[in-house]
């Protein structure tokens, strides 16, 4: 047992082979978040949703994950987002 473990979910395979990947360069254990009702493809349907991305982080920023989200969730709104960091105040 490693004291590192790589957490998923993956609804469509892609992320679950990633995981595999970063776990075997790294020796960690594997541990596979299963939804109560599995998705379907029209679950993940974008037509008509809006997307905000975040990120929790004390250094990096999204990056190109706002462009990556457009591109792979046709149809979707995806506007920009924002990084919070532990320091963000916070809002009532």
């Amino acid at each position: 047992m490693s004291n590192v473990l790589v957490a998923y979910f993956s609804a469509s395979g892609v992320t679950k082979k990633v995981a595999q990947k970063l776990a075997n360069a790294i020796g960690a254990d594997m541990f596979e978040i299963v939804p109560e009702q599995i998705y379907t493809s029209e679950d993940l349907n974008w037509n008509g949703i809006t997307v905000i991305p975040f990120c929790t982080s004390g250094v990096s920023g999204l990056g190109e994950s706002g462009r990556n989200m457009q591109a792979l969730g046709k149809g979707a709104n995806v506007i920009d987002g924002k990084r919070l960091s532990g320091i963000y105040p916070r809002q009532n």
